[in-house]
Parts: structure tokens; C-alpha cells; sequence
């Protein structure tokens, strides 16, 4: 799986203490809203850390599809 990882970004998840932990990743995200409206999409998915505190397990969500980081502002490039 490829993903993004910009200085931008990585200082996010070090400093901001408040919110969740970020991730750029490119794929198929197959159990998303925005899929079963358009099919399967392949692409860049922001992805947020998520607890679940009744079974005490962290996952990362995604979020939305996009086409440039929120954090640096680069293009991200679709094969």
C-alpha cells in the first residue's frame, strides 16, 4: 500500500495533541458511503485514527477521497 507522508503531516500527528492521528493512503476503500454511490473508487483516501472503546481496539477511518494533501498542498498523482 503506498501512502503520504509530507513533514507537514508527520508534525501534525506529533503535536496536535487534541485531535486524531492522520493518514494519506492509496487503494480501494470498499465499506465507504462515497463507494456505494460510485462504485469502487481507487485512489488517495484521508484516513483518521478511531477507537473503539467497547472492544479497546484503534483502526484508521477513511474519510474522503482526495486529490491534494490537506497539510502540504502537493497534487497526489492517480496511476
Amino acid at each position: 500500500m503506498k501512502t503520504h507522508r509530507c513533514k507537514e503531516l508527520l508534525k501534525h500527528n506529533k503535536d496536535y495533541k487534541l485531535g486524531d492521528d492522520a493518514c494519506i493512503k492509496y487503494g480501494y476503500q470498499y465499506e465507504n458511503s462515497y463507494n456505494k454511490k460510485n462504485k469502487n473508487y481507487k485512489g488517495w483516501w484521508l484516513n483518521f485514527l478511531e477507537i473503539d472503546w467497547d472492544w479497546d481496539v484503534k483502526f484508521m477511518k477513511p474519510i474522503m477521497a482526495i486529490n491534494y494533501c490537506p497539510f502540504c498542498g502537493v497534487k497526489l498523482n492517480v496511476e
